[in-house]
């Protein structure tokens, strides 16, 4: 019992440093700072589900759908960065591009908090070790523990952000693009580092 204790822990620690929500608050909230109570509700849902989806799914089917398509872990965060660099870029300059859909119910930017902000290449490939070294039960249940600390946590993002108020909250929303599009850019440069050093398959 102390070591599946200890394990839990261990992996829930390591998961939640690595996925990090308090990195995903302020732009969750720059992004729906302009919705309703519900909606925001809502929004938080969909963020932590399309992340928790992300993660269980990789835990399950990552590497051998990886194997099978013939990609690896780099072209995942050069794709993943690019998409995020897009989102920021929308905020920075206050643009938006067109989507498929105009009424779709899914707003992308959430979409995009959940993958690759909340569950990003790291929070994948942490999984899959996680799996390999304490099993996949005890990482599952640190994964859920850590998105229910997570949902919670982007719920309070209004109370936290309010102290900012109107001036503060659309000069922070710029620097939350910044932010995305620097991650983004992070995430497409050791991509392709990554990629110069494996080659294509």
């Amino acid at each position: 019992m102390a070591d599946f204790t200890s394990q839990l822990i261990t992996a829930f620690i390591t998961l939640f440093v690595i996925i990090d929500p308090f990195t995903s608050t302020p732009v969750f909230f720059s992004m729906t700072r302009k919705k309703t109570a519900a909606e925001k509700l809502e929004a938080a849902k969909t963020a932590v589900f399309v992340a928790s989806a992300a993660l269980f799914a990789f835990m399950l089917a990552g590497p051998l759908l990886f194997k099978l398509i013939g990609i690896e872990l780099q072209h995942f965060k050069i794709a993943g960065g690019i998409v995020l660099f897009i989102i920021g870029l929308e905020y920075v300059l206050k643009i938006t591009l067109p989507r498929e859909k105009a009424e779709t119910k899914v707003d992308l930017g959430v979409v995009v908090i959940g993958v690759p902000l909340i569950t990003g290449p790291g929070a994948l490939t942490a999984s899959v070790v996680l799996v390999s070294t304490v099993g996949l039960p005890i990482t599952a249940m640190a994964a859920a523990l850590v998105m229910i600390t997570t949902f919670i946590i982007l719920l309070l993002a209004p109370k936290i952000m309010a102290l900012l108020g109107e001036t503060g909250s659309e000069v922070f929303s710029r620097i939350m693009g910044l932010l995305l599009a620097s991650i983004a850019v992070n995430m497409i440069l050791t991509g392709l580092a990554a990629a110069a050093i494996v080659p294509a398959g």
